[in-house]
């Protein structure tokens, strides 16, 4: 929560068909700083986050944008996390809450694109960052993102949400996130959420990692 509100007056949701990572209990310190939270238990930290940072806050009208990914799209993805050992089914309760969720934001005056191909969060990207063109080749991607994060930096403070670390694929380094740059702007705020658990290899001392 504080990192949204370190990054407010800007949000930008983006929802698959995960509900995702539900939290077994919620810290009585938390609930003390944040006790709306009180009656919120059972909900994914996706929900809670977009509820704290706009669905309860009027104050985010016009500064918070949501994409709803292509639902064809999230089988395919589905489809082959499916094969992967580690690869968990989330419960059928999952998807009522996902579709509640989504219902609510809908219901809110916040900008909603639907059906977004991957494509468009490239180019949206691509917009925000001055860049013409997002490599495919990853190893040129590594290369021009520690540029990217500093030209977002330069029009204000953000935050860098990584979700779902598991869904990456095996190859080049990123299980290992051996792609995210040494240092981050002062202006970046990075948040890893992983909803199953991932490897980290501790010989890629970086300072963020400290």
């Amino acid at each position: 929560m504080a990192e949204i509100e370190r990054c407010r007056p800007y949000f930008i949701g983006l929802l698959g068909e995960r509900y995702g990572w539900v939290p077994d209990e919620i810290h009585p310190e938390l609930i003390d700083d944040q006790p709306w939270l009180e009656e919120h238990r059972g909900k994914s930290v996706t929900d809670l986050e977009i509820q704290h940072g706009v669905l309860e806050d009027a104050a985010m009208d016009g500064v918070a944008f949501f994409y709803f990914r292509d639902p064809e799209t999230s089988k395919q993805v589905e489809a082959e996390l499916a094969n992967d050992p580690g690869y968990q089914l989330e419960p059928e309760s999952a998807r009522a809450k996902l579709e509640h969720l989504k219902q609510r934001i809908e219901d809110s005056d916040a900008p909603l694109r639907e059906d977004y191909p991957d494509a468009v969060i490239r180019d949206a990207v691509s917009n925000q960052i001055g860049s013409d063109e997002i490599p495919s080749d990853p190893q040129k991607v590594i290369e021009v993102f520690p540029l990217w994060l500093a030209k977002a930096a330069a029009k204000g403070r953000f935050i860098l949400v990584l979700d779902a670390l598991n869904q990456l694929e095996d190859r080049d380094n990123a299980p290992d996130l051996g792609w995210l740059p040494i240092f981050f702007p002062t202006k970046a705020n990075c948040r890893f959420q992983p909803m199953l658990e991932f490897r980290v290899d501790d010989s890629l001392a970086t300072p963020w990692r400290k």
